[in-house]
């Protein structure tokens, strides 16, 4: 077991490997097949959102920051419309 972050995105990622290898074994259940390994991020990241318009990142080789700039990283609905429009759903 790897250690990493809890985030959304990172299941998302670890779900897509998990997929690749059930397809995987579904075609080819009984032939030796050699399965994709989920690679952990190296360096962790991260942005909370701290109202409607600050935020605070933690962004591999840059450090922490925290205001308005990367409450524009942060999108108005939080993501909600890239994961909802990511699992064939309506805004």
């Amino acid at each position: 077991m790897w250690q990493e972050i809890k985030q959304g995105f990172l299941a998302g990622k670890q779900v897509e490997v998990l997929v690749q290898n059930v397809k995987l074994l579904l075609k080819a259940p009984d032939a030796n097949v050699k399965l994709k390994e989920y690679k952990p991020l190296a360096k962790p990241m991260g942005l909370v959102s701290l109202g409607r318009h600050i935020a605070v990142a933690e962004l591999p080789g840059v450090g922490a920051i925290i205001g308005w700039i990367p409450g524009k990283l942060k999108s108005k609905d939080l993501f909600v419309g890239k994961t909802r429009k990511g699992l064939g759903l309506k805004n």
